[in-house]
């Protein structure tokens, strides 16, 4: 299922995911700010951290859709609890296509604004690098979850 179909495009559950990823950014931000001293520049700090925050959201995301494929896709488990997982991967398709491009667009573009204006450090930039490839790893996981679950049907 593509998921940019109509069960992923209701107006209330973006909105309740992008409360959800703003809540996470916000705890990610004020707990790795304090690791990340910087000398001379704020904004480096900030933007280290969230960059962070944001790989530990896809980190989170890639457990939940490798959880699925193993428990619900290969190892066939029946289980009430699937109703849970369910709303957690459901939530994190709208994540990781709908809301998680835009900000890992808007810390890129912040890094190479930090990075123009010459203050910023390799361990920014390896980050914003990260958090890109774990995006591109969440959007893979949730197509190999497709892929397998329909070639089990057929």
């Amino acid at each position: 299922m593509s998921p940019y179909t109509s069960l992923f495009s209701n107006p209330t559950d973006i909105i309740i995911v992008l409360v959800l990823v703003n809540v996470w950014l916000i705890f990610g931000v004020t707990t790795l700010r304090s690791r990340q001293v910087q000398r001379g520049c704020v904004t480096v700090g900030y933007c280290w951290a969230c960059a962070r925050a944001l790989i530990w959201l896809c980190t989170a995301i890639a457990a939940i859709f490798i959880f699925g494929l193993i428990f619900l896709e290969w190892l066939h488990v029946k289980s009430g609890l699937w109703t849970f997982y369910e709303l957690f991967w459901f939530f994190g398709v709208i994540a990781v296509f709908r809301l998680l491009p835009f900000y890992c667009v808007g810390i890129l573009c912040w890094c190479l604004v930090l990075k123009a204006r010459g203050i910023t450090n390799r361990d920014t930039i390896l980050s914003t690098i990260a958090l890109l490839i774990a995006l591109a790893i969440d959007a893979l996981l949730y197509f190999a979850v497709e892929v397998i679950s329909k070639s089990q049907i057929a």
